[in-house]
């Protein structure tokens, strides 16, 4: 994706990229498979090439700011990248996965507040993406429901925890109660060694074996957010250094890359590391490969100013 010759990101084959795995998450969504067989994930969550990983939307919504950055500081823009941004939105949407969608309305709005001036093209495209999702919607709202799911969820968590009844992971609860657990589960480990945490994947290994039976319904191969694994097997120190390397190249590359080109490299960065959102382990899976490839972009831009 990075043209060495030009230190510059190259933007048609992110959209080429994003392009292919969007049309191909389409035709997963009206056919329930996609274009070499792999089937939907529980009947509405779409896949694409992951076979049997849900996690298309939160893949593309990492390529999807350094092209939205890029199409808005180009001098001429072209539809045909407008169109994939727009796709894109609309397949991440689609996706089933409710923190991406999440991510990109919060990035999108971070941009606009702090990085960029109004105009009739950024209003006509936040126009466009509103009127494309309300039109989903109008034609199948089901697409709704997960996102209505979600709010009904932290209702009743929050009701449960008030009344202080023992939060369990049945199928008659909503999905939030296990990510609820999965957090708790992470955090009682921390209460063993809260300053040096636990160790190397110590959740993983040993979750089971460590907590009591209603605790342990939350264990899992990672507790579902990087801050509270990395709290969980290096402890508060191991957080508080995480908090000051993300400052530290943030900080370095706004006070040294006049180039807004690669604020999307950026942006990324910072909806993936809002501490109170759901993730993939950031030691252990592709979550974490992304997520440090895109922290040496950015300091490699850093440091070329």
């Amino acid at each position: 994706l990075i043209n060495e010759e030009k230190t510059q990101i190259k933007p048609n084959l992110i959209m080429i990229l994003i392009l292919i795995l969007s049309l191909d998450s389409i035709f997963q969504y009206i056919f329930k498979y996609n274009i070499i067989g792999f089937k939907i994930y529980e009947y509405y969550r779409l896949t694409s090439f992951f076979e049997n990983e849900p996690i298309i939307g939160s893949f593309i919504m990492k390529l999807f700011f350094p092209l939205f950055i890029l199409f808005l500081y180009k001098k001429k823009k072209d539809f045909l990248t407008l169109a994939v941004l727009l796709i894109s939105i609309i397949v991440i949407f689609l996706s089933g996965e409710r923190m991406p969608f999440l991510q990109v309305i919060f990035g999108i709005t971070i941009f606009f507040l702090f990085f960029y001036k109004f105009t009739k093209k950024s209003l006509l495209f936040i126009f466009s993406t509103f009127f494309l999702i309300s039109s989903i919607l109008l034609i199948n709202p089901s697409s709704l429901d997960r996102y209505k799911d979600t709010f009904n969820g932290i209702t009743l968590l929050l009701k449960d925890i008030n009344d202080k009844k023992v939060i369990t992971n049945t199928p008659s609860k909503n999905s939030i109660y296990t990510y609820y657990l999965n957090f708790k589960s992470g955090l009682l480990l921390w209460k063993n060694e809260p300053i040096l945490g636990n160790g190397f994947r110590y959740y993983k290994n040993n979750c089971q074996k460590i907590l009591n039976t209603n605790d342990a319904m939350g264990c899992s191969t990672h507790p579902h957010n990087i801050y509270i694994e990395i709290l969980s097997d290096y402890g508060l120190l191991g957080v508080l250094i995480f908090l000051a390397f993300l400052f530290n190249i943030s900080y370095n590359f706004l006070k040294d890359n006049l180039n807004r080109k690669y604020l999307g490299v950026f942006i990324t960065i910072v909806v993936t590391s809002i501490p109170f959102v759901t993730s993939q382990s950031i030691f252990s899976s592709y979550y974490g490969s992304i997520y440090f490839f895109y922290i040496f972009i950015l300091r490699y831009y850093s440091n070329s100013k």
